[in-house]
C-alpha cells in the first residue's frame, strides 16, 4: 500500500491545502452535477503529466468546500491511484462516485515564487549547446518576472528571463549544466537584460547550430528548487533528472497550450481515419475501373485485319 493509498483511508479533516503535502478532501453527493463541480484537464498521456483541477464551477460542493483550485494535482480518486490515468479515466472515475466523493490531493507552489528571484546572481557560467539537426528544440522552457526598484529618486523597471525546465535528451539536458532557476543572461553574444520571454525565445528559435548561453545562477534560489525536486521525488517518485511543476496550470498561456494539443490529437484522429475511408473509396474506384476497363476489352467486337 503506497503513501497515498494509505493516506486516503484515514479518517479526513477538513484540514487546509499546503504546498507539496497530499491532502484529503471527502465531498458529499451533488444531485445537480455529476461532475461535482470539478472541471479536470491533463492525464497521464498529455502534456502536463498528471491529472489536474482545470476549474471549479460556482454553486457547486466543490465550491463551497473552498479548497480546491486550478493547478490542484489529482492523487487519487476514491483510493484510485490518478498516477497512470488518462483524462476520460479520471472523469469517469469522478462522475461514477456513488455518494461522497474523497480525493487525495497535491498543491505545487506558484511557479513564478518557485524558479525566478529578483535577486541577482552570484555564480555565472557559460555553455554550448549543439543542435543535431536544424529543426531540434534546445529543449529549455523559460519563465519571464518583471519587477520594480524604489529608491529615493526615481522607479526602475527590469524583466529577467529564467530556466524553469529541461525536456530530457534535448541538447539543455544532455549539457548536464544548466540548472532549473538559471536567469538567462547572454545569448551568442547578445545580451537578453531588458527582453522578455517571448524575445528571448525567439532569438533562441533563430539559432541554427551552436548556441552559447551564459547563465547566473542564485545560490538562494538554487537551493530552494532543490528542496522542492527532494519532496516532490518522496511524494511522486519520476525517473528524469528534474521535476516540473502541474501548477503551470495557474498559467492561462499553458492551459491553452493543453487544450490545443488535445484538440490536435483529436483532429489528428478524424483525419487518419477520413485519410483510412478516403483510401479505401480510392481503392474501390480503382478496382471498379479495372473492371470497367477488363470489360469493355472483352465485349469488344473483334479488329477486322487484313490477311497478306
Amino acid at each position: 500500500m503506497d503513501s497515498v493509498t494509505a493516506l486516503s483511508t484515514k479518517e479526513p479533516s477538513h484540514q487546509p491545502i499546503e504546498c507539496n503535502k497530499p491532502t484529503v478532501i471527502c465531498l458529499p453527493s451533488d444531485p445537480d452535477n455529476d461532475d461535482f463541480g470539478i472541471e479536470l484537464t491533463g492525464g497521464c498521456h498529455s502534456y502536463m503529466g498528471e491529472v489536474c483541477v482545470c476549474k471549479v464551477y460556482t454553486d457547486s460542493v466543490s465550491y463551497r468546500d473552498g479548497r480546491l483550485k486550478r493547478g490542484d494535482v489529482l492523487l487519487s480518486v476514491n483510493g484510485k491511484s490518478m498516477k497512470k490515468c488518462s483524462l476520460e479515466e479520471a472523469r469517469s472515475a469522478v462522475a461514477n462516485s456513488p455518494h461522497t466523493l474523497q480525493l487525495v490531493v497535491r498543491r505545487d507552489p506558484d511557479p513564478l515564487t518557485l524558479f525566478t528571484s529578483i535577486e541577482e546572481p552570484k555564480i555565472f557560467i557559460t555553455v554550448e549547446l549543439w543542435r543535431t539537426h536544424i529543426n531540434e528544440p534546445l529543449g529549455i522552457s523559460l519563465m519571464e518576472r518583471k519587477y520594480v526598484y524604489i529608491t529615493d529618486r526615481f522607479i526602475s523597471r527590469d524583466v529577467g528571463v529564467f530556466v524553469t525546465w529541461m525536456r530530457p535528451g534535448s541538447p539543455a539536458d544532455k549539457s548536464q549544466r544548466i540548472r532549473q532557476g538559471d536567469k538567462l543572461i547572454d545569448v551568442n553574444g547578445v545580451s537578453v537584460k531588458g527582453m522578455g520571454q517571448t524575445q528571448v525565445a525567439q532569438i533562441l528559435r533563430e539559432v541554427e547550430n551552436s548556441c552559447v548561453l551564459v547563465l547566473g545562477r542564485i545560490p538562494a534560489l538554487y537551493a530552494r528548487i532543490q528542496d522542492w525536486i527532494r519532496e516532490s521525488h518522496q511524494l511522486t517518485p519520476k525517473k528524469v533528472a528534474v521535476s516540473r511543476t502541474s501548477s503551470w496550470t495557474y498559467s492561462d498561456a499553458n492551459l491553452l497550450k493543453a487544450r490545443k494539443l488535445g484538440r490536435k490529437a483529436e483532429d489528428s484522429a478524424v483525419s487518419r481515419r477520413q485519410s483510412r475511408r478516403f483510401s479505401a473509396f480510392n481503392l474501390r474506384l480503382r478496382s471498379n475501373s479495372t473492371q470497367m476497363e477488363r470489360l469493355a476489352v472483352h465485349s469488344a467486337p473483334p479488329s477486322n485485319r487484313s490477311s497478306s
